[in-house]
């Protein structure tokens, strides 16, 4: 797992361009599967995300310097699911999918 740091780190996965730095989510995606995204992003956070139910729809969206939890959120609208976990101590996040719109 990669731990963050100061410096910015990227991740690119099938065209998701995802960066967290000191805790804040910059994401910019185009017609990218969700779950990829999210795995991405834990990846660059050293955080375990584990996924519970299908996340394979494509997803657009941008936005930049938000909270690591308000970002994970906002990529999850639209889908019925539960969190658990933090991104704090724990350092794992476990998303389950109840239904998707």
């Amino acid at each position: 797992m990669v731990r963050v740091g100061p410096e910015r780190r990227q991740v690119a996965r099938l065209g998701a361009q995802a960066a967290v730095e000191q805790g804040r989510l910059t994401v910019d995606v185009r017609d990218t599967p969700l779950d990829e995204v999210l795995l991405a992003i834990g990846e660059e956070a050293g955080i375990a995300i584990e996924i519970r139910g299908d996340l394979t729809a494509p997803v657009t969206s941008s936005f930049a310097d938000l909270p690591l939890d308000e970002g994970i959120r906002r990529l999850l609208r639209g889908h019925s699911y539960t969190l658990a976990g933090d991104t704090g101590r724990s350092r794992r996040i476990e998303i389950s999918i109840l239904t998707s719109h």
